[in-house]
């Protein structure tokens, strides 16, 4: 199995150089350069973005479902509002969470 995680290493051209050692491998990583940080931050900024689009999709399935129930009958108007004010509200709770995150880790990386 190690000759399969070697060679899986080797072919992510992530920068990692795995050495058999019998029975573990040894990785070497590449010093971090400039060219690397400004990569590392493209992916959080690409995870991040990832992570607001899987937001807004979560809240445009429960808004569907919210407007459903009150087609049906199942909530009023109002409850409709204060469902969706209360969804929209969470929802940017969340996405302020992953900004904050966003901003550490590339602040994170920026000093490494």
């Amino acid at each position: 199995i190690l000759k399969d995680v070697e060679k899986a290493l080797l072919h992510a051209e992530k920068g990692l150089n795995p050495v058999d050692e019998g029975n573990f491998l040894r990785i070497s990583l590449a010093p971090v350069t400039e060219e690397n940080r400004t990569e590392f931050i493209k992916i959080i900024s690409q995870k991040a973005e990832e992570t607001r689009i899987a937001l807004r999709q979560v809240r445009d399935g429960v808004k569907e479902h919210i407007m459903k129930m009150e087609k049906e009958g199942e909530i009023t108007e109002d409850a409709r509002y204060s469902q969706v004010k209360k969804l929209d509200a969470l929802i940017g709770e969340y996405n302020d969470e992953v900004k904050k995150m966003a901003k550490e880790k590339e602040e994170e990386v920026r000093t490494l």
